[in-house]
């Protein structure tokens, strides 16, 4: 059965409900009140009773499951932005990316920072996969295990696509998920084929590529006319004093 805006509708108010029922269950027993159990934690359990994996009470839908994988995917994207770019060790990793020499000078570790970025990153890609393998919809193929899935490949275009932000990653990984699976449907629905899709995902990034190279030539040669401006001022004031 295909999953449809309706069922995620229909999902929404059953955990709405089960958030209710699990806070009037708390303020009704003392004892989880004195344990500080929270409410969301109770109607959590009660959703997995009720629901289609115990009793099957609860009309959840078959995509139930990969709720929560989305909001920890979320969750890793909104702590990745606040520990790039509102600490000191997340600022010592963009001075590293950005000019490792640089940082170095100015008495960063920046051999111990790039090995801890390349670990983060890796940490990163084995929690998404994590994430995907473990929501119970994919399916493991002996034949398949030993080969790399294109999912994690990916990745590169999205992180481009946004621009190396870890928000706009939700978004751009958003938009890059339903262009491919839009485009694994055409050649069932129109008569065009589906690797259409494919072209235009590639036409997206390098257009996305050429947009950063072009910034980076621009603000270089802002950068130089800044610097010829200034270096002409402080000729002609040298000149006035002389004067």
């Amino acid at each position: 059965m295909e999953f449809s805006a309706l069922d995620l509708t229909f999902d929404v108010c059953i955990m709405s409900a089960l958030l209710v029922l699990g806070k009037i269950i708390r303020t009704r027993i003392p004892l989880l009140q004195n344990l500080f159990i929270p409410s969301a934690l109770i109607a959590g359990f009660i959703g997995i009773i009720l629901g289609p994996f115990c009793l099957n009470w609860v009309p959840l839908s078959s995509q139930a499951s990969s709720y929560a994988g989305i909001l920890i995917a979320v969750a890793f994207a909104v702590v990745t932005y606040v520990v790039i770019n509102k600490t000191i060790f997340g600022y010592e990793l963009r001075s590293c990316g950005s000019n490792k020499n640089a940082a170095r000078y100015a008495g960063m570790n920046e051999k111990r920072n790039i090995v801890l970025s390349m670990a983060i990153a890796g940490g990163l890609s084995a929690a998404g996969a994590a994430l995907y393998f473990l929501q119970g919809d994919v399916e493991f193929y002996w034949h398949t295990s030993m080969s790399l899935p294109a999912t994690g490949f990916n990745g590169i275009p999205v992180a481009l696509l946004a621009s190396c932000s870890p928000i706009g990653c939700v978004f751009s990984g958003l938009f890059m998920a339903y262009l491919t699976i839009s485009g694994s449907q055409l050649s069932t629905f129109t008569a065009y084929n589906e690797y259409i899709a494919n072209i235009i995902i590639a036409v997206i990034v390098y257009l996305s590529a050429f947009t950063l190279f072009f910034k980076g030539l621009m603000s270089a040669k802002k950068k130089t006319i800044t610097v010829k401006s200034e270096v002409a001022k402080n000729k002609a004031g040298e000149e006035m004093k002389r004067k």
